[in-house]
C-alpha cells in the first residue's frame, strides 16, 4: 500500500497546497482517487476512502497538537497547510486568506520568510531580493 500511498502524499504537496478545500476534495475524491482505482493493474492505496487524512503519512497527532499550542488554528485546512509547509523542500506556495496562519508560519520561519500580499505596492522589488 506504500507506494500508492506515498503518490497520492507527494501529489497532494506538490498540486493541492494552493487550492481551497473545496477544490482539494473536488481533485482528490472525485479525480485522483476514481483514475487510480479504474487502472488495469490498480495501484493498492490503503489512503483511498472518503475522508481520509492524505497527509497523515506525514504527521501525526503530537505534531498536530505542538503547532496548534504554537498558535496553528486547528482546523484541517490549517493543518494540511502546516503538514505540506513542514514537508517541502522550497516554500511552497500558500493561500491563507482570513490570515489565520500567518502569525503560525511568522514565529516559526522568521528567520527565512518574505510576506507578500495581492496588491501590495513594490510586491516585484521584494520577490526580486
Amino acid at each position: 500500500m506504500l507506494p500508492g500511498d506515498v503518490l497520492l502524499v507527494a501529489s497532494f504537496i506538490s498540486y493541492l497546497g494552493c487550492f481551497t478545500k473545496q477544490y482539494r476534495l473536488e481533485l482528490f475524491e472525485r479525480k485522483w482517487l476514481p483514475y487510480l482505482k479504474k487502472l488495469q493493474k490498480p495501484i493498492p492505496l490503503s489512503l483511498g476512502y472518503i475522508g481520509a487524512n492524505v497527509l497523515s503519512l506525514l504527521s501525526d497527532d503530537a505534531l498536530i497538537a505542538q503547532w496548534n499550542n504554537e498558535g496553528l488554528p486547528s482546523d484541517n485546512m490549517s493543518t494540511e497547510n502546516a503538514t505540506i509547509l513542514t514537508n517541502s523542500i522550497k516554500w511552497p506556495l500558500m493561500i491563507d486568506p482570513q490570515l489565520q496562519g500567518i502569525k503560525w508560519i511568522k514565529n516559526r520561519f522568521a528567520e527565512n520568510l518574505t510576506v507578500i500580499r495581492l496588491g501590495q505596492k513594490g510586491y516585484l522589488d521584494t520577490i526580486e531580493m
